[in-house]
């Protein structure tokens, strides 16, 4: 049972509380909201379904009902929720992280076919589009990887966490570190097979030897980085595009037959 002083509402049942309640009821039915955000919330539900299938190794899937749906990213695909609701700011583009793995969208029960189509749009240009070739994978991996690592860690903290895992072997931590690097190798890994999946690259290669070998040049890239504060993420990322162009225009010769 309530006494004085339990429980208390500075706006909470007055008459002028009452009334907005009452009012805003009633024009949701007038104005027949609930038919347009079954109708817009199937729109906005296709929309993004296509999304994760052009996506494939960003998302995992969409959840939701009505127009309150959710993103749901792979925890693996190198980019958070908050960092993609961060982008969306520069697109016009409002998006709330729900959790490090959800990007929640909340449009409003007006919203309109046209509102949506350009929400979809404007969520499609803020993703990190599929890469065209080994060298843009490579680089906008690395990109990701030194925007988390200074999200992360100061780089003068970063050089003790290498310095340490370099002479002390064997360690918890050392051997946390280097189980890191074989998660995110293997992202890049994924990413590969994604691109054969999508004949942009020749099946006959190997995707595991191709993206562990891509992840330890990027990886040297990226001690360079920590190395000194003057060293730039953009110059880094050009480094990387120039080592990456160097190596990929070498033909090696075909060992003669020995016979």
């Amino acid at each position: 049972v309530f006494e004085p002083g339990d429980h208390a509402s500075t706006f909470g049942g007055n008459p002028f509380a009452c009334r907005a309640g009452l009012t805003v009821g009633q024009e949701i039915e007038r104005r027949n909201l609930l038919r347009n955000v079954q109708e817009r919330g199937d729109q906005l539900q296709v929309g993004l379904e296509a999304l994760v299938g052009r996506y494939p190794t960003l998302f995992q899937g969409v959840r939701g009902w009505g127009l309150l749906k959710g993103l749901v990213l792979d925890p693996d695909g190198g980019v958070t929720a908050p960092q993609l609701a961060a982008s969306a700011i520069d697109h016009q583009l409002l998006l709330v992280a729900a959790g490090p793995n959800v990007l929640r969208m909340v449009p409003p029960l007006t919203i309109s076919a046209r509102e949506v189509r350009q929400l979809l749009e404007r969520l499609d240009a803020t993703l990190p589009g599929p890469e065209a070739d080994l060298v843009e994978l490579t680089v906008a991996f690395a990109h990701e990887i030194m925007v988390h690592a200074m999200q992360t860690l100061e780089k003068d903290i970063w050089r003790q966490v290498i310095a340490a895992v370099t002479i002390e072997a064997g360690t918890q931590l050392s051997k946390a570190y280097f189980k890191l690097d074989e998660q995110l190798a293997s992202v890049l890994v994924r990413r590969i097979e994604a691109m054969q999946r999508d004949g942009r690259l020749s099946a006959d290669l190997n995707p595991l030897h191709l993206g562990r070998a891509l992840f330890q040049l990027q990886n040297a890239r990226f001690i360079q980085f920590i190395s000194t504060d003057a060293a730039r993420r953009d110059e880094i990322e050009t480094w990387l595009r120039n080592d990456l162009v160097a190596l990929f225009s070498v033909t090696l010769p075909v060992p003669a037959d020995p016979s």
